[in-house]
């Protein structure tokens, strides 16, 4: 045999387990586990003992050799394999002002809901499905970020690699205080969900920034103050693969 001691001669002694186990000693874990996933007959003739039994003969190099393959496919993660092989994607969304008529305002406080995704366009606002991710920043004054160059970071995380199809950025409230009064004024909240379509591919880092802007229709009976989504401009690893709208 190649490692081990050779099984006891007879009828039976082949395919018999437990008089091998008579016959020759007591088995340790390691022909536990073989015994548990193999069949007794691929392995005629041999016999793994228990290398911590100091009176049995221990195992020749070809024997451990064995042992330890057995252990790393039964102890192996899951699916650890394709994890490596298959890395998240990193999202980050951000949001700014379309200067308009953000100037008006000394203030204008947003409190921040769900962060929504969509695996398809063909979902509505109100069905199951969409991928709901919790903010890191749950309040924003957009008067600091009016000039276009910076924007707030409400989201960044890793998520497995997928294509979406639409975003929705949830405000679940707006406090505006006037510059000229310094009193608060009602604005209207038309922020809603945008068809926005990408790939988070993986290993790569994904960047949405939306474009709010907030307009005045006071010139429109019964109208006043509105907060909308303008646009929005899509990177991938610092690239800009799209500005919505151009320009």
């Amino acid at each position: 045999p190649a490692f081990g001691h050779p099984l006891p001669e007879g009828e039976g002694a082949k395919t018999d387990p437990l008089r091998i186990e008579r016959e020759v000693g007591r088995v340790g874990p390691p022909a536990l586990a073989v015994r548990s996933c193999f069949n007794w007959r691929m392995f005629r003739g041999v016999l793994i003992t228990n290398p911590f039994n100091s009176k049995k003969r221990l195992f020749t190099r070809a024997g451990w050799f064995g042992a330890a393959v057995i252990a790393a496919v039964l102890w192996s993660p899951t699916g650890a394999g394709e994890a490596r092989a298959r890395p998240e994607g990193t999202l980050e969304v951000r949001v700014k002002d379309h200067r308009n008529a953000i100037d008006d305002f000394q203030s204008l406080e947003l409190s921040l809901g769900r962060l929504r995704l969509a695996p398809s366009a063909r979902l509505k606002s109100t069905d199951p499905g969409w991928l709901e991710l919790a903010p890191q920043l749950d309040r924003m004054d957009l008067t600091r970020y009016k000039d276009g160059s910076s924007a707030a970071t409400v989201y960044r995380g890793t998520l497995r690699p997928r294509r979406f199809a639409a975003i929705d950025l949830q405000v679940a409230g707006i406090r505006g205080i006037l510059r000229k009064t310094g009193a608060p004024d009602r604005v209207k909240n038309a922020v809603g969900p945008i068809r926005l379509d990408f790939e988070l591919k993986p290993a790569a880092t994904t960047v949405v920034v939306l474009d709010l802007e907030l307009l005045d229709l006071s010139d429109h009976p019964g109208r006043g103050y509105e907060l909308l989504i303008k646009g929005y401009e899509l990177y991938e690893d610092d690239k800009l693969l799209q500005r919505v709208p151009p320009g």
